[in-house]
């Protein structure tokens, strides 16, 4: 069941200070909101250092991009400290408590472990690589990605909550093709109540991850400007191995775990058009007594089609990664020749 892995997901996000600590009470203890309010405080301290240190090592362009980065990190862990748990801790448990209403089989568990398996390994070799030659191993900036990572991971697992059940769905439906038409009409019924609850389930998770989502769009994008422009800048005098260090572990992980979240939202909102070809599909094979409820039910299927949206970015679909690959190439081409200008 893939709440086993929420589970396992909520009690390391508790000691990170990004998810409460159990899902099911709609009340955040004491102890955890005073936990929270320090590692808050903690890392308020540590940006103001970053800022401090950071503006005597880098030059204009690339400290602008720093800072960016910085912000971009600070304010999700704003949303996820402080905001979510102190202020829509109650979305949060209904948002699970829905989809509870949908049982799945699934255990993603292997896929847990590996990703933070993945991580950690990344974020070692890194670390121990650059070490000497570019930067302090920044305790605060080490938990900010950490954190990142982490909530990334956990919007993906939520999101793929959303995309077994509408998978579950579908199979239902697609089952009823092959059932004489009398039958299929309660199940239709059934999966349409069902689709309505879900999307009203996904304005919950929007309301709870929008700006979220929005925070690591951000910073995947200046991640890769910063890193792309600070190679092609610094004159070649950056070794192979360093370039393969920085690309490899430093920047894929971030971007192979934003892109796999946008496609996931993507793919749920492609799994409710399946169903709704499939009620179609339903509809041309009903008697003529029943085909009056099943158009109705079609259509009440396609208006509670699930967006998942991220604040300045709408509709999270393949279109997002459009915008972010052009996004990066336009703002590299236009730091290239603020640079050459000066």
């Amino acid at each position: 069941m893939d709440f086993k892995l929420i589970r396992r997901v909520h009690k390391i996000g508790q000691w990170l200070a990004i998810t409460p600590s159990n899902y099911d009470k709609k009340h955040v203890s004491k102890i955890q909101k005073s936990y929270n309010l320090l590692i808050f405080t903690i890392l308020t301290f540590g940006l103001i250092k970053i800022i401090f240190y950071t503006r005597r090592t880098i030059n204009t362009v690339n400290l602008i991009l720093y800072y960016f980065i910085e912000m971009s990190l600070y304010l999700l862990n704003i949303n996820s400290i402080i905001v979510t748990i102190f202020w829509k801790n109650n979305q949060w448990c209904q948002l699970y408590k829905n989809l509870k209403r949908i049982n799945s089989t699934e255990d993603n568990t292997r896929q847990f472990f590996f990703a933070n398996f993945i991580y950690l390994m990344a974020e070692i070799i890194t670390s121990a690589s650059l070490y000497e030659k570019y930067h302090q191993i920044n305790i605060f900036r080490r938990y900010q990605l950490l954190a990142q990572m982490y909530y990334t991971f956990l919007i993906y697992v939520t999101v793929r909550m959303f995309l077994v059940r509408y998978q579950k769905l579908g199979e239902l439906l697609t089952r009823q093709l092959d059932l004489p038409p009398q039958e299929t009409l309660p199940v239709v019924r059934k999966v349409a109540k069902l689709v309505s609850f879900l999307r009203k389930s996904s304005e919950i998770f929007n309301d709870l991850f929008d700006l979220s989502l929005s925070c690591i769009i951000i910073f995947t994008i200046l991640n890769m400007i910063f890193n792309i422009f600070w190679l092609v800048s610094d004159g070649g005098s950056t070794v192979l191995d360093d370039i393969l260090v920085i690309l490899v572990f430093k920047q894929t992980p971030t971007l192979v775990w934003t892109l796999i979240v946008i496609l996931m939202c993507d793919s749920v909102t492609n799994e409710v058009k399946k169903i709704h070809f499939t009620c179609y599909q339903l509809y041309f094979n009903g008697t003529r007594g029943q085909k009056t409820e099943l158009h109705q039910l079609t259509k009440e299927i396609n208006q509670n089609l699930p967006k998942f949206t991220a604040i300045g970015f709408g509709v999270v679909n393949k279109t997002t990664i459009i915008s972010m690959v052009a996004t990066i190439i336009n703002f590299i081409i236009f730091a290239m020749q603020l640079t050459q200008q000066n």
